[in-house]
């Protein structure tokens, strides 16, 4: 080898920030552990307190409106996070579930737990589903679209 075939050759193996490539990041979960947390937090919270204002003979009128209220935050904090509701089971759950808070008695129950713990587990149950080989496919079936 010449000199100048040593000196390509010595160019070639220097490390250059340019020529580095890019290692792909992995997508990062559109819930964060702290707003699972949260979510559900509020929502325990919410349905303790429409329990008691019932148990207090003023929930019949104030827990109609903590619905309506607590409905729309649910609905604009899942949407910040890019979950939408227009799936069919989404929206049943949600929609259902605000459906039986206006119902007096009923909304005694933790309903606002339980449509949010379904909503964050189906989208965390998606993003697993899409990390497999072949998951992209299975989480398409789940969410019942039928774009295959």
């Amino acid at each position: 080898m010449d000199e100048q075939e040593l000196e390509q050759r010595r160019e070639q193996n220097r490390w250059d920030p340019k020529r580095q490539k890019e290692v792909p990041e992995e997508p990062k979960s559109s819930l964060p552990q702290g707003t699972i947390w949260l979510m559900t937090g509020t929502a325990l919270f919410v349905d303790g307190v429409q329990a008691l204002l019932l148990f207090l003979a003023i929930g019949t009128v104030a827990d109609t409106f903590i619905s309506i209220f607590f409905g729309l935050v649910f609905w604009f904090w899942f949407s910040l996070h890019g979950i939408s509701f227009m799936s069919p089971k989404r929206l049943a759950a949600m929609g259902g579930g605000f459906t039986a808070e206006l119902i007096p008695f009923a909304n005694a129950l933790p309903v606002w737990t339980t449509a949010v713990w379904y909503v964050i587990s189906t989208t965390k149950i998606t993003e697993k589903l899409q990390k497999l080989p072949g998951g992209k496919v299975a989480s398409i079936v789940t969410q019942s679209k039928k774009q295959i």
